[in-house]
């Protein structure tokens, strides 16, 4: 007989995030109506290939305003990659106009390589992190991967921890790049590497 644990099920991000049958966006997107359709959420990764698709189901189907976290040297180069992402996602750089906030920072920096200031201005509007920034690339170097993929997720985890301090993180969602960046770095925490 299988215990509980074994039983039970669990789900993906992909099942929180891709619509179920009738359209609508789960999970990650939170109930319609409740506190959290209300709130704001911090996506990582939306320049990329899977963040791009995340931010797209976001804006479709809720009405929620999204933060998104931009590796650029200011907030005006991440405001013009957000509109790029926006032109190739939707035809429109100013597609979904208000709904979109671009915040200059990086995963792989202690703090997000935000000011403490900033960095808690922002950990207090969120009650949501979606974590979709990894490398993909097999083109990368391992040590530059390895910044980003196990580096940038104790960042991000060090965020949610300030955001549920603040304000009231109500749910950390990850990618399965940013997974492996987890189990990796949790396995280095303990003594022992994975890779």
């Amino acid at each position: 007989m299988n215990s509980p644990a074994t039983q039970r099920q669990v789900e993906s991000p992909a099942q929180r995030v891709l619509p179920p049958e009738d359209g609508r966006v789960a999970g990650a997107l939170g109930r319609p109506g409740s506190r959290s359709e209300d709130q704001s959420i911090l996506i990582t990764g939306t320049t990329g290939f899977v963040g791009m698709e995340v931010l797209a189901r976001f804006l479709q189907g809720s009405q929620r305003h999204i933060f998104a976290l931009i590796r650029a040297r200011d907030d005006a180069e991440a405001h013009e990659r957000l509109r790029a992402v926006l032109a190739t996602t939707f035809g429109d750089p100013d597609a979904h106009r208000g709904r979109v906030t671009a915040v200059a920072g990086d995963i792989e920096l202690s703090g997000l390589g935000l000011d403490p200031g900033r960095l808690d201005e922002l950990a207090g509007q969120v009650d949501r992190v979606l974590h979709a920034a990894a490398s993909v690339s097999f083109e990368m170097g391992i040590t530059e991967s390895r910044g980003i993929n196990l580096g940038g997720t104790p960042h991000m985890l060090g965020f949610a921890d300030r955001a549920q301090q603040l304000g009231g993180l109500e749910r950390f969602t990850y990618s399965g790049f940013a997974l492996f960046g987890v189990e990796v770095a949790a396995a280095a925490c303990r003594g022992r590497a994975l890779v």
